[in-house]
């Protein structure tokens, strides 16, 4: 019976012969490929019977790098030559690894099977609006100033006159004019600079839809903006560890 470590090793020096036949075969880039993707799955193996965080990191780092090198090798191929398949069922084993690597500051990111159907934005009749119990970690800046958490709902209409009906739709979905961003906090300058790099790429038409149309749910594909979710809640897609995920 192997144990894990002597798997780990078997896998690695598969992983390392594939990697050589791959970087020999350069001239056949067919061939080179086919070792490349197998060196890299050998390589992931060996990660996941890894136990020591050295290995663990090494082992990555080639797993990469593999990946790297095919990628390279593929663009290489001339376009009448069709490739090998690169995309199949993951294994368990490999699912497994990328949810033990799914979370971020304590919060689990589970990986994308389909998009929501939009019953999970309604309100059960008798239930309360949807409430995110995720606790967020703020700094001691950014605690001073915040001043509450509310509804948007509850927030905008606020704003309006009473004599005036609320329409959240319009006024919470809808663009009414240039975006204008403030950062308020030096740590929230990644944020702030990403949101304003993404701004026009989310909300402008790209091949025909906004890219937020594919990243954001619910969403209202006839009138192309954010749909309101009746319960409150709202889930994005994001690519985490190479993968779509929930956030």
């Amino acid at each position: 019976m192997y144990t894990g470590y002597q798997v780990m090793n078997n896998a690695e020096h598969l992983a390392t012969s594939e990697e050589q036949l791959s970087r020999q075969a350069n001239r056949d880039t067919k061939q080179a490929l086919q070792h490349a993707i197998a060196s890299a799955d050998f390589y992931m193996k060996a990660y996941a019977e890894a136990t020591n965080a050295t290995d663990r990191l090494r082992l990555r780092r080639k797993c990469r790098e593999m990946i790297t090198w095919a990628e390279q090798l593929k663009s290489k191929e001339p376009s009448g030559i069709s490739s090998p398949p690169t995309y199949r069922k993951i294994t368990g084993e490999e699912e497994t690894i990328l949810r033990q690597s799914s979370y971020l500051h304590a919060c689990f990111f589970p990986p994308w099977q389909s998009d929501p159907s939009d019953d999970v934005f309604e309100i059960p009749a008798g239930y309360p609006p949807y409430t995110d119990h995720t606790e967020y970690a703020m700094s001691h800046q950014q605690n001073d100033i915040l001043g509450g958490w509310e509804r948007p709902a509850t927030l905008v209409g606020s704003l309006f006159h009473t004599d005036e009906p609320f329409n959240g739709t319009t006024a919470l979905m809808a663009a009414s004019g240039d975006s204008d961003l403030v950062q308020d906090i030096t740590t929230d300058c990644s944020v702030v600079a990403s949101l304003c790099a993404a701004m026009d790429v989310l909300v402008t038409k790209s091949r025909g839809k906004p890219l937020l149309s594919r990243l954001m749910f619910p969403y209202d594909h006839t009138n192309d903006r954010p749909k309101l979710s009746q319960s409150g809640k709202y889930i994005f897609r994001m690519h985490f560890n190479s993968m779509g995920c929930f956030p």
